[in-house]
This record gives C-alpha cells, structure tokens and sequence, in this order.
C-alpha cells in the first residue's frame, strides 16, 4: 500500500491568513491606505535610509547642529523638511569649494 502525498509544506491555523492561500484580514495596514499623506516625521534609521548613509552618521550630523531633528520623550526624529535643508546646505558648501 503506497502513502497519499502530503503536501512539502505544512499548513498552521495559527497563522494570519490559515497559511491556505485566502487572504489576510488587513492586507494593508490600518493608516497606511493609499491616498493617506507622508509622515510627518521620520525615524533616524528612516531618515539615514533616505539618505544612503548610516545610522551613526546621522546622529554625527545631528550632534554638530549640521541637520535639524526634534526629540519626543527619548526618541528623535527628523522632519522631510529639514531633510531637504540639509541637502540643499550641503550643495551650498560644494558650490562654494
């Protein structure tokens, strides 16, 4: 008598969506709906990310007044706007090399 074929894969109730193919309840994020606005303020890692440079970079740039950044509670962020001025400080200072 030959076994019936299991599947490679198991399949867990426990998991969002049954794992069974069906979709997931909230496929997108509540608040992250298309049509909703950028952040108003972004993280360090997600500024730095916007950037291409690292983390601690960032926070050198911040600790020298160079990038603008606001503290809530123990948290710093950084606003897209000062993001822009800190780019656009940055081609004043090559402009004039």
């Amino acid at each position: 008598m030959t076994r019936p074929q299991v599947p490679s894969f198991q399949t867990n109730p426990g998991r969002r969506g049954g794992g069974s193919g069906e979709p997931a309840p909230h496929p997108v994020p509540p608040g992250a709906s298309p049509g909703t606005s950028a952040p108003l303020l972004l993280t360090v890692e997600e500024a730095a990310r916007r950037l291409g440079i690292g983390r601690s970079h960032l926070y050198r740039y911040i600790e020298r007044g160079e990038l603008r950044s606001v503290r809530l509670g123990r948290c710093r962020r950084v606003t897209p706007e000062d993001l822009v001025a800190f780019i656009e400080g940055l081609h004043a200072t090559s402009d004039a090399v």
